[in-house]
């Protein structure tokens, strides 16, 4: 038992790896060994932990063992030890004097008896040391847990860090390893470098990484000497695995181009750019050349200089211009008023201003282009689209005096004589032409005033013109007049539709205009002697009907209008109404349709040549029939047999339906069939783009499919016909492998049994020798099962039925019957036989 005891004490007490003088490592804390300290208490707490002492030793406080602590000062006492709990350590620090004190952890080993565990041990002990060293004194070979300040009867009155350190290692070059998983064919673990950091050659440390082919790239390099941080690759920042929410600080005591931020381009021509905050408080942005002069400057107030050191306004541009140009080319400036002066995104007339060239203008905006200056080439060197407003100065009179070249002089005035007049002045004849601006009359300078006459010695009227005409011209020419009633009689400046009439030509119409252009009159030249936008309106006289008649070069020809107070149509002089439509039903009736296309929303049969005669159409069109469906109605309701054929070599479609209305028919035919012929230029007598639906049989003469060939699919075709039978046949097919045994059960879908019965079966094994292959439980509940007198075999199975399905039971196949009595026509067949003689051409005996 005491054998036991010791190996037991052995094995737990010695946790200390002996590496003396050791210099791969530097001492210190390796993990964990925490100190606490309540305030006012004399006791401190050591956390379980491992620590690396000078010599290289491992110190392991674990929980469990124990540890050695010195004697208090005084008491002549041996080193004794102290239990390692859970919790850790707890070190009493009663007997010391007030003062620093240093606390350290180290190797011991003492001999003598111990409690370890709680049973009473005697031998050789090596275990850690702790320590309470006066600050003063050295502590050699220790490794430093914490710096204590103790007061009166040892309590603690503070903790600090000291120089507590982590253990590390010493080395030229750190390598840094990765795992390794091979998941190939021999699958194994290993490690592979994944960088490796190491000192440089002059001084410095270098960070190189190793890529997936085992080559090594250098990533990181700091200069020892000038301490410069360099990024072969560059650096990249995004809103992904790098945070920079807290932005990037370039920090300098210094101010010029090489203190901020700089970037640089090694290519021959290229130059540097830089930004630094200067010691001017501003924001430079220079261009390293020879001078380095900044190119833009923001100075403490905000304002920005660009070409000059010193900005004098918010925006201070220095040189001999400021360009501005592209589609978006121009000088914006906003109003200086509170109200507006802020910019606006979006502004209206007045809140922002836009200097911008165009179309050789200079042009003033603001809501819309105020004012442009062009050169004076085209007579517009100052364009102003709406007023200008002249005010009077130190001169007499406020206007535009305009100079002919020629003169030399100024030659004429348009502006005001005094405050209530506004005329014409010549610098000769003075004041020709004056109005007052209160009452509008007009004084000429012959004193002619009130009403105007030309060409008369009485004016009737404010304006008076005797003559032949009264002429008007020009890009504004005509003649306006407003209506005779109260409410708009008076001149409207900008009149709506009805306001104000005016007659003006344009484009060789005779034009009458209100809001927009009423009517045009022509010469007839292109057809157009009258033209009305809109609609007109023919109204009946004193004759039977309302409308237009047309003629040709002499006699009235045709004429359109109303028949009577209902219906609307065709009138010609030979042919009464040909063509009339009902106003209140939308039917149209007709006298006869000739070749030619008819095109119409509803073609009613009843007023379309209705004939009762058995055995005829009820109408033929000799032409093309295209019938759109209107909405809510049949594109084309047939009552009857539809016989419908197309010239022969007509390249156009017989019949064409088009239901503008989803969910009703585009064509529905009720008591007849419908025969469709094949033409010698088709290869089909019906051509569907879609699946065609029967609810019925499809009776055919023979069922095809055909493709496009697969070896050939540009220029050929490839037919098959289907497999036919005079019952209604069904057929499942497929393959399946019998097991060990030889036995195989095949599944076929639900609806099997219940849309098929009478079942037959085939099978065909596939072997390379004689194998029998036997149905041992016929097909029930969705399966059957087959057998093979070999294991393991593959077997072509093949499952035919009769359809039972409630409309089968009910439409039963007959398989040979008479032909009906319509049918039984000498000379025509649905297939003549080899041996029949037949003639040139077959007859057509059906429709009329």
């Amino acid at each position: 038992m005491e054998a036991q005891n010791c190996a037991d004490v052995e094995n737990y007490l010695i946790p200390v790896g002996m590496a003396a003088n050791s210099a791969l490592h530097i001492s210190g804390v390796a993990d964990g060994l925490r100190v606490s300290a309540a305030r006012d208490a004399a006791e401190v707490k050591i956390s379980l932990g491992t620590a690396l002492d000078s010599e290289g030793r491992v110190v392991v406080v674990a929980e469990g063992g124990v540890v050695v602590t010195d004697a208090p000062s005084g008491t002549g006492e041996e080193p004794h030890t102290l239990p390692v709990r859970a919790e850790g350590v707890a070190l009493p620090t009663t007997g010391h004097e007030p003062g620093d004190y240093r606390l350290t952890v180290s190797w011991r080993e003492i001999e003598g008896s111990f409690e370890v565990m709680g049973t009473q041990q005697s031998g050789l002990l090596q275990a850690p040391w702790l320590r309470l060293v006066p600050a003063a004194e050295s502590t050699g070979q220790q490794v430093l847990l914490a710096q204590l300040t103790l007061g009166t009867g040892g309590v603690v009155k503070g903790v600090g860090v000291g120089s507590r350190r982590a253990a590390g290692v010493t080395a030229e070059s750190l390598e840094l390893r990765r795992p390794l998983l091979d998941s190939g064919a021999v699958p194994s673990v290993g490690q592979v470098t994944a960088a490796g950091l190491a000192a440089g050659p002059g001084g410095g440390v270098e960070l190189n990484v190793v890529s997936a082919d085992g080559s090594g790239q250098l990533a990181l390099a700091v200069d020892g000497a000038s301490r410069k941080v360099r990024i072969p690759a560059g650096v990249e920042v995004d809103s992904g695995p790098v945070d920079c929410s807290g932005g990037i600080r370039v920090s300098s005591t210094a101010s010029g181009f090489d203190t901020g931020l700089q970037l640089r381009n090694t290519a021959s021509g290229s130059r540097t750019y830089g930004m630094y905050a200067g010691a001017d408080g501003g924001w430079h942005l220079s261009d390293k050349d020879a001078a380095s002069r900044d190119r833009l400057l923001v100075d403490q107030a905000g304002n920005v200089a660009i070409g000059s050191a010193q900005p004098k306004r918010s925006l201070h541009v220095e040189g001999t211009e400021v360009h501005s140009g592209g589609s978006a080319g121009g000088f914006s400036f906003a109003d200086r008023t509170a109200a507006s002066g802020a910019f606006v995104e979006n502004p209206t007339a007045g809140q922002r201003w836009r200097w911008y060239a165009q179309g050789g203008h200079a042009r003033l905006w603001s809501g819309t282009d105020q004012i442009a200056i062009g050169t004076g080439t085209d007579g517009d060197a100052l364009d102003v689209p709406r007023r200008m407003r002249v005010r009077q100065g130190s001169d007499s009179s406020a206007g535009i005096w305009f100079r002919q070249q020629s003169s030399g002089t100024d030659n004429g005035l348009v502006g005001m004589q005094d405050t209530g007049h506004i005329g014409l002045y010549g610098p000769t004849a003075g004041w020709g032409l004056v109005m007052d601006t209160a009452s509008g009359k007009v004084r000429l300078s012959a004193g002619l005033e009130g009403n105007v006459a030309i060409g008369s010695a009485q004016p009737k009227r404010s304006l008076h013109v005797e003559g032949t005409e009264v002429h008007s011209g020009g890009s504004a020419g005509g003649f306006s007049f407003a209506d005779r009633t109260a409410a708009s009689g008076a001149f409207v400046e900008d009149p709506t539709a009805g306001q104000r009439w005016r007659w003006y030509a344009q484009g060789g119409h005779a034009r009458l205009w209100s809001g927009t252009d009423q009517i045009a009159i022509g010469t007839g030249n292109d057809g157009d002697a009258l033209d009305v936008p809109r609609r007109m309106r023919v109204r009946q006289g004193s004759d039977l009907s309302a409308g237009i008649w047309f003629r040709q070069n002499s006699g009235n020809n045709g004429f359109v209008g109303m028949e009577d107070n209902t219906h609307v149509g065709f009138w010609g002089s030979g042919a009464n109404w040909g063509l009339s439509m009902d106003t209140t039903n939308g039917k149209v009736r007709t006298n006869s349709l000739e070749t030619g296309p008819l095109n119409a929303w509803r073609v009613d049969t009843g007023y379309v040549n209705t004939v009762t005669s058995p055995g005829y159409l009820a109408e033929s069109v000799g032409g093309e029939l295209s019938v759109q469906g209107h909405v809510g109605y049949y594109a084309l309701s047939v009552l009857g047999p539809a016989g419908m054929k197309n010239h022969a070599g007509s390249a156009y479609t017989v019949l064409n339906l088009t239901q503008q209305t989803p969910g009703y028919l585009a064509l529905d035919v009720n008591g007849g069939a419908i025969v469709v012929r094949r033409s010698a230029e088709s290869s089909y007598s019906i051509w569907a783009a879609q699946a065609v639906y029967s609810n019925q049989a499809l009776v055919s003469r023979d069922h095809i499919v055909t493709v496009d060939h697969p070896l050939d699919p540009a220029n050929k075709t490839l037919s098959h016909s289907a497999v036919q039978a005079p019952d209604m046949t069904t057929q499942y097919d497929g393959t399946v492998v019998t097991d060990e045994r030889g036995e195989a059960t095949v599944y076929l879908p639900a609806y099997v049994e219940a849309f098929s019965h009478d079942f037959r079966y085939q099978l065909t094994p596939i072997a390379d020798r004689p194998v029998v292959a036997t149905v041992v439980r016929e097909l029930g509940e969705g399966s059957f099962t087959l057998r093979t007198d070999a294991p393991a075999t593959k077997v072509c199975w093949q499952v035919s039925g009769k359809r039972h399905d409630a409309w089968a039971r009910e439409n039963r196949l007959v398989a040979e019957a008479d032909k009906p009595g319509e049918e039984q026509k000498t000379g025509e067949f649905a297939m003549p036989p080899a041996t029949t003689p037949m003639p040139a051409t077959t007859p057509d005996t059906r429709g009329r």
